[in-house]
């Protein structure tokens, strides 16, 4: 199986409904993490503020965060090729990725998830 790691921004640095939007996303991505956890595949998350040495340690995401700043995050790497930079992830991405099925992000794991009140985010 594929590994996948995705390397976030400290914080929002945007205003207004792209924040939200951001913010969003990153529940999205919260869920669809926890829900291919529990189907063993590996994906880790690293924030710049709270992981700082693997941002050091990965050669192709520091010289990206270096000459572009955190505008070039979210960066999204699967098995050490970066896939995505600058946003996160769509589902349908992660599926063709990863080559998994697409019933690993069923019960949850949809797009509108959290504003619908579904199972996998609580209801919230």
């Amino acid at each position: 199986m594929k590994d996948m790691y995705i390397y976030e921004p400290a914080k929002p640095t945007q205003v207004g409904t792209v924040n939200a939007e951001l913010e969003a996303a990153r529940q999205r991505i919260t869920l669809v993490t926890g829900r291919l956890k529990q189907f063993g595949v590996l994906i880790a998350r690293y924030n710049l503020k709270h992981h700082p040495d693997e941002f050091m340690m990965n050669f192709e995401v520091n010289n990206r965060v270096r000459s572009a700043g955190q505008k070039c995050l979210p960066i999204t790497i699967v098995d050490g090729v970066v896939m995505k930079q600058g946003s996160y992830p769509t589902n349908e991405e992660i599926i063709k990725w990863l080559e998994i099925p697409s019933e690993f992000l069923e019960d949850g794991c949809n797009s509108g998830c959290c504003g619908g009140g579904c199972s996998g985010c609580g209801g919230h």
